[in-house]
């Protein structure tokens, strides 16, 4: 305890001193709470994500001419003669695959004018919730005479809620209105697949057909099984997303490493030059009968002390700093915890960091003839 004390009162006395190797470890430790924070995140909510959405396929008509791109596949052309499938394949499917779809949607596009500006019109039933749990419609969803607007098309022709507007020669009223997905949705007009179908004189057809499966084994039987029709796999945006998360865990490692040397670096200095200012009072202490392994323990004891302090502080200054800044690296709201094992962890490393870089020093404290304090007695 006596050691300890002693420890405590060098802190006090080198007040200035500490503050600053308190302040670099503080921010070093704070940067990497931040990186591993933003990441475990990140990865955490794409996993909520990839459970609600499970892997998505379509199926479309085997051709050659479609154009619309529906995340990164071609599933339509303005060319009326294009070919459509038979909308009871997505029974079929639904069927066959059984628990290993859990969400499938058909959906019929056509072309139309809407307040004099061409259009694509996508017909599409209330499954299509299940498929896109993600969906927030200002509104609801279109029944019968009406139509829900993607975000862009809402602004591009000027349309709210409630308002009608004439597609094919019938009247239709907005029912809702779809918040901004990113996606090619934003620019899509929806409308109940069944009134697709009756308007634009497709009777039980559709242009493809999305489904979602929670099992890859279960895309090589579709194929197998539905040989008329191409079924796709799609590298929906999570999984993209999930890339982006893999690299910047890959960039946060190495900052980790950097930050942690250098606050090996910083710390390591710091002591190294506390020992050679205390020469007097080390050697003092030798003479008074303090064996080696009392001065290492003492300069052990400091270092310990400003590493939890800085890994404590550090580690709530990390996780207020990941509040601060994930707007700005990610591209969806992140969700944080306060974690007892991060913080504990944190603490830790902190720690053993300060006694290694501490180590060295302590061993040269220890190795201070006693005669050298005869120079200031």
């Amino acid at each position: 305890m006596r050691l300890l004390n002693i420890a405590f009162s060098n802190l006090r006395v080198r007040k200035i001193k500490i503050f600053f190797l308190l302040l670099g470890i503080i921010l070093g430790v704070a940067i990497i709470v931040s990186l591993t924070g933003i990441t475990l995140a990140m990865q955490e909510q794409l996993e909520s994500k990839f459970e609600d959405i499970g892997m998505r396929v379509l199926v479309t008509p085997k051709s050659n001419s479609l154009f619309l791109s529906y995340h990164g596949i071609s599933v339509h052309s303005g060319n009326y003669a294009r070919k459509t499938i038979p909308e009871k394949i997505a029974h079929n499917i639904k069927q066959f695959g059984g628990q290993n779809v859990t969400a499938i949607s058909p959906k019929l596009v056509q072309n139309a004018e809407i307040k004099s500006k061409k259009m694509l019109i996508a017909g599409i039933s209330r499954e299509e919730l299940n498929l896109k749990p993600y969906w927030r419609i200002n509104g609801k969803f279109p029944n019968r005479k009406q139509i829900l607007l993607g975000a862009s098309t809402a602004q591009r022709l000027k349309l709210s809620v409630e308002d009608k507007v004439p597609i094919k020669g019938e009247i239709f009223t907005v029912s809702g209105i779809l918040n901004e997905t990113g996606t090619v949705e934003d620019e899509l007009v929806f409308i109940n697949l069944a009134e697709a179908q009756r308007v634009f004189n497709r009777n039980k057809q559709v242009t493809f057909i999305e489904l979602s499966v929670n099992d890859k084994e279960a895309i090589s039987a579709l194929r197998s099984k539905f040989t008329s029709v191409a079924i796709t796999e799609v590298k929906g945006e999570n999984e993209e997303r999930q890339e982006i998360v893999n690299r910047f865990a890959k960039f946060a490692v190495l900052i980790s490493i950097c930050v942690l040397l250098i606050g090996f670096l910083i710390i390591s200095t710091t002591m190294m030059s506390s020992v050679k200012e205390r020469t007097r009072e080390i050697g003092i202490f030798r003479a008074l009968g303090f064996k080696r392994k009392h001065i290492v323990k003492i300069i052990l004891f400091e270092a310990v002390v400003v590493s939890t302090v800085g890994g404590v502080v550090g580690y709530i200054g990390g996780i207020l700093l990941v509040k601060l800044i994930s707007p700005y690296i990610t591209q969806f709201e992140v969700q944080l915890h306060w974690s007892p094992e991060l913080g504990l962890a944190t603490v830790i490393m902190s720690i053993l960091v300060g006694l290694l870089a501490s180590a060295y020093p302590a061993y040269q404290a220890a190795r201070l003839d006693p005669i050298e304090a005869i120079r200031f007695i």
